[in-house]
């Protein structure tokens, strides 16, 4: 049983990282256009909004990222290992 907010994986996504990069990189840049174009990059990445405010306000790349259970339920299969690609 998972109560809603519980943590259920930590995630390291090289591709987010990457782009978590770039997109501050661009922010360095003042480019309103390209900034926002980076930006939805990494939603389209499937980032979710907590870590994209986090990058925001840390205006440093998250490398590691905890997923939480949106609902409370129970978890009835774990198709993830760690390690896994």
């Amino acid at each position: 049983v998972v109560a809603r907010g519980a943590p259920l994986v930590e995630l390291e996504v090289p591709a987010w990282i990457a782009a978590q990069r770039e997109y501050l990189g661009v922010l360095a840049l003042d480019d309103a256009a390209l900034a926002a174009a980076a930006r939805a990059r990494l939603e389209l990445l499937g980032m979710p909004g907590e870590v994209l405010a986090a990058l925001d306000a840390q205006h440093a790349p998250i490398a590691r990222v905890t997923l939480r259970s949106p609902i409370a339920g129970v978890v009835t299969t774990l198709d993830a290992r760690v390690g896994m690609r």
